[in-house]
């Protein structure tokens, strides 16, 4: 009993899923055939319904996939050697055949087989044991051999039969046993793999649209353009999808490999197969078609630009849009329900329309410095008022009938605004300037520190160049910066940003028109007083009006006290160094002492040096006592100034 394809439904991560529809009477059975290569999908996917109450599946039945290993075992034959005529003919050793030998029958059994090479020659030959004699012949004058046993014969034949198959990879019959009484419906479903499908879109500016804002519809920034996306499906099976309600799923569900068509034996040493993701595999696959898909859009958008286009320009006011699918949300996933039957022949491919509808758009320039150059890039603002969600894809764009660029653009929801760049406006130039500005707001003197509140300003000068004698809308996109709040600025239009603010402004005709993005934050910069006062600091901070008239004299008093612990600083480094000096004067003289002898000179020399030796070690202990007393000098004074810091307080003063 054969199938009917009822319904497809086609998945972006490289899956299809296929209803089939059959009427059994009483007990029969339905067929199915599948690629070898499909068995795994099917089989971990199939399921069956007889949905009528006066039947049921009682099994379902196909052919399995031994490995060839195990059936080579057990053929009676070792066909793996059997690489030649002679090897077959050596493995029917014993066997009462029938030879045909220079017209003449003969019959026997085969005794042996040999080659013998002369002459660079290689010649066969076969021994035949027939009426109590052994023949030789030479396999050069034998026609035919007959194999006169019939259990032989196919033995020999299902070895052949092995053999072949395991070079072909053909079909696998699946037959269905339903059981049950009268006419009824059965109902089978499955998955195997399958193209992704894919989509691509045209949208048609009608000649009187304009980006100028004359009037009140144009002030509002709509019009109505016509959209059409068409899906592009593929069907490779051998069987045509005639009539078949077509279901088009995006998303990304989880689909594994499972290995259930292979027998599997149980082998300690080896690990089972685990089922493996494939999703991402198809469709990195296929992200390499999206240049064809873009050539195949452009080339249809030229097509029907020349073929079927009128010459006049077009107008979408008699255009009454049509009802093609039905979408439906599924968690993550969304739906597209074609609502008619789709045909599709066997390995072909089609287009099949999922939108036609008058959107809510606007022909727009957009800018932005950090991917444009000097030129924005023409662009239609669209809407998506279609009641549908968009799936991402190529999108060609025709105005007034000629074809003016094409781009691509993610999935767009119900409801959700984007842009569709499609060329380049030559007719404006676009460049921005960028300065900064510092201004202090206050400032406060707390715990030793010295902390001053500025505000800084980055300021973004967009210059708009227009050579068109129309006014035309822009938009910018401006980077966002996330630790900044905007100023004397318009509202962006994404009140909330991730990566770009997008503002609005027109661009005046024939003329230069400026627009200023101008960006905020607060600095806060703390200077520690002990630290970081210096003279010129001190007058730094008095001329900017950060500090009062009283914490004035209080800087000041710790000024001439680091002074102070400055120049006991430097003396104390004066005295160390006089200390290093005496240390190396000792070690030459300790040196040239042991170089005396014990003559009369060398005692007056060793004389004069224990003397110098003495002196120095009382000059050593006066320079010691000297930095003992600098030492707790500048303790002392380090422990006023931080007594004068500590006591310094000035509340928050506004500058701004």
């Amino acid at each position: 009993m054969a199938t009917k394809i009822t319904r497809v439904v086609l998945y972006k991560h490289g899956v299809a899923s296929f209803e089939r529809q059959a009427q059994v009477e009483n007990d029969q059975v339905v067929s199915l055939a599948f690629k070898h290569t499909e068995m795994n999908d099917v089989l971990k996917s199939l399921t069956v319904l007889d949905l009528s109450g006066a039947g049921t599946i009682a099994s379902i039945s196909y052919e399995n996939n031994k490995p060839i290993d195990k059936r080579l075992d057990e053929c009676p034959f070792s066909i793996r050697n059997m690489s030649s005529f002679i090897d077959i003919l050596a493995e029917l050793k014993g066997v009462e055949v029938t030879l045909e030998v220079k017209g003449q029958t003969l019959q026997g059994a085969i005794a042996t087989t040999s080659e013998i090479t002369a002459n660079h020659e290689t010649h066969r030959f076969i021994s035949i044991w027939s009426d109590q004699t052994l023949r030789f012949l030479n396999l050069a004058d034998v026609s035919n051999i007959t194999v006169n046993d019939p259990s032989i014969q196919r033995e020999l034949t299902e070895s052949l039969n092995v053999q072949r198959s395991s070079k072909i990879k053909d079909q696998k019959q699946l037959a269905v046993f339903c059981k049950g009484v009268g006419t009824r419906q059965i109902n089978l479903s499955y998955i195997i793999e399958a193209p992704i499908w894919k989509v691509s879109y045209r949208v048609i500016i009608p000649a009187d649209s304009s980006s100028s804002s004359d009037d009140s519809d144009k002030k509002s920034g709509s019009t109505e353009y016509l959209l059409q996306g068409w899906a592009i499906i593929d069907n490779i099976t051998e069987e045509p999808w005639e009539n078949v309600n077509l279901t088009l799923v995006s998303g990304q569900p989880l689909s594994e490999e499972s290995d259930l068509f292979n027998p599997i034996y149980k082998n300690q040493s080896r690990a089972l197969p685990v089922p493996v993701a494939r999703a991402p595999s198809h469709v990195m696959s296929n992200r390499g078609n999206l240049v064809q898909q873009q050539m195949l859009v452009q080339n249809f958008a030229q097509n029907m630009v020349s073929n079927q286009m009128p010459q006049q320009m077009i107008s979408l006011d008699n255009y009454t849009p049509q009802d093609n699918t039905a979408t439906k949300e599924l968690g993550d996933l969304f739906q597209y329900d074609v609502i008619h039957p789709v045909t599709v022949r066997s390995n072909q491919s089609a287009l099949v329309p999922i939108v036609d509808k008058k959107v809510v758009a606007q022909r727009v320039a957009l800018f932005n410095p950090e991917k444009h150059g000097k030129h924005p890039n023409s662009a239609v603002l669209i809407t998506n008022t279609t009641g549908l969600t968009l799936e991402g894809g190529p999108c060609t764009v025709l105005e007034a009938g000629t074809y003016v660029g094409d781009s691509s653009f993610e999935t767009i929801q119900r409801g959700e605004t984007k842009f569709i760049e499609y060329a380049t406006e030559q007719s404006l130039e676009i460049w921005a300037k960028n300065s900064v500005e510092n201004s202090t707001v206050s400032s406060k003197i707390h715990n030793g520190q010295l902390c001053i509140e500025q505000q800084i300003r980055y300021i973004t000068t967009y210059n708009l160049r227009s050579k068109s004698p129309k006014e035309s809308l822009v938009y910018i996109e401006h980077r966002f910066r996330k630790d900044c709040t905007l100023i004397d600025t318009p509202e962006p239009t994404n009140p909330k940003p991730i990566n770009f603010y997008i503002f609005k402004t027109p661009a005046a005709p024939n003329t230069t028109s400026l627009f200023n993005v101008i960006e905020t934050r607060i600095s806060l910069s703390c200077y520690g007083i002990r630290d970081s006062l210096t003279r010129d600091k001190y007058k730094e901070w008095l001329t900017s009006g950060y500090i009062t008239a009283a914490a004035s004299d209080s800087l000041l008093a710790c000024l001439r006290l680091k002074d102070m612990i400055s120049q006991n600083i430097t003396k104390i480094s004066q005295l160390e160094k006089d200390i290093q000096v005496i240390f190396e004067k000792h070690t030459r003289i300790r040196s040239n002492m042991s170089q005396l002898g014990t003559d009369d000179s060398s005692k007056r020399l060793r004389s004069r040096y224990v003397s110098e030796l003495e002196a120095d070690e009382n000059q050593l202990a006066k320079i010691q006592a000297e930095i003992k007393q600098l030492n707790e000098e500048k303790l002392s004074v380090q422990e006023e100034l931080e007594a004068i810091v500590g006591r310094i307080s000035v509340p928050v003063t506004k500058l701004g």
